[in-house]
């Protein structure tokens, strides 16, 4: 089935705006459950959050911290990537 040229750009221009309007997910890993006081915070740090669809994993191995996942962009402000770092920076030394 073919359609019209008028149909589709109504399609294509329908599907961009949906996807225009639509909350960019956010995923913020830590090593502990985040209180309202550090939700408030990163807020004010990222205003970028506020209109994100965020979800909250808790993950003990980072030590401590956060992990920011925007996209493919990764904010990585835990004590596990700065101790790996760290322990790169070793091997480069010897």
């Amino acid at each position: 089935m073919k359609l019209k040229s008028y149909v589709k750009e109504e399609l294509k221009k329908k599907l961009l705006d949906s996807i225009k309007h639509e909350k960019e997910k956010v995923i913020i890993t830590s090593a502990y459950d985040l209180c309202k006081e550090d939700m408030d915070f990163l807020y004010k740090k990222y205003p970028k959050l506020n209109n994100s669809n965020i979800e909250v994993v808790i993950d003990p191995n980072i030590v401590a911290g956060l992990r920011i996942q925007i996209g493919s962009s990764i904010i990585d402000m835990s004590l596990l990537n700065k101790l790996q770092n760290l322990k790169q920076s070793l091997y480069e030394i010897t």
